[in-house]
């Protein structure tokens, strides 16, 4: 297995992305983690970069081909 090396925030993310029943927004992560609107779009486009995320009509989803490639230590 390919090691995605992603800090804790990052995966406090992405268990909010994957587990919020509401708008997947920044504005809606930046209330959800008590931060700033520009820290959570940082973070939030970073793990685009990554490969973990990708955005679709203003709001963010969990790319489970990307991580799924990532077990399976090879790409679909």
């Amino acid at each position: 297995m390919i090691d995605l090396n992603i800090t804790k925030i990052q995966i406090d993310y992405l268990l909010f992305i994957r587990n919020y029943k509401g708008s997947k927004t920044i504005t809606e992560a930046s209330i959800f983690f008590n931060c700033s609107r520009v820290n959570s779009k940082k973070i939030l486009d970073r793990m685009i970069i990554i490969g973990v995320l990708y955005k679709e009509n203003k709001e963010y989803a969990v790319s489970y081909t990307h991580l799924r490639a990532h077990e399976t230590d090879s790409y679909l």
